[in-house]
């Protein structure tokens, strides 16, 4: 990332029910960045350690397995509903439960900005599981689902059609 560029503001989350491979597919998602609460969208991972020590070894050795992401759920802000300028809520209408799709996120570039061919994104194949909405102390409702994560891209340059 460029010097000075921080994380608030500058990210881009972007949700399609098929793998996007181009610009045209990423842009007729839901844009989901604005739905999510601040700090309810990290992504965490880990990855498991496998014991590779050999007969002729003194010591223990191991190696790198798998890598496991993880965000149990995704967050997202329920109501108000098409209030200000806000059409509605797309973010319910897009995320369904129990259902396979996509989240692609484009980091370090202001919220807003239009995709373009020389952006790099991580594309993460999610599957959703059951719902639950919530109220929140402030008369807001959030929607939790149930979420396992997959990268399937990293750094991809999507290509206009």
């Amino acid at each position: 990332f460029p010097a000075g560029i921080t994380s608030p503001g500058n990210n881009t989350w972007i949700w399609t029910d098929t793998l996007p491979t181009t610009l045209a597919n990423l842009t007729a998602g839901t844009d989901l960045s604005c739905y999510f609460p601040a700090g309810e969208i990290e992504i965490g991972f880990d990855q498991a350690r496998d014991d590779d020590t050999r007969g002729c070894d003194e010591a223990t050795r191991e190696s790198f397995g798998a890598i496991t992401y993880t965000r149990d759920e995704l967050v997202h802000i329920v109501n108000p509903q098409g209030a200000g300028t806000e059409p509605g809520n797309m973010a319910a209408g897009a995320v369904e439960a129990n259902a396979v799709g996509y989240i692609s996120l484009r980091m370090g570039i202001k919220h807003g900005t239009a995709p373009a061919a020389e952006h790099l994104w991580d594309i993460y194949m999610v599957t959703t599981g059951a719902e639950h909405i919530t109220p929140l102390q402030a008369g807001k409702y959030v929607r939790r689902v149930k979420t396992s994560w997959t990268r399937v891209k990293r750094g991809v340059k999507l290509t206009s059609p």
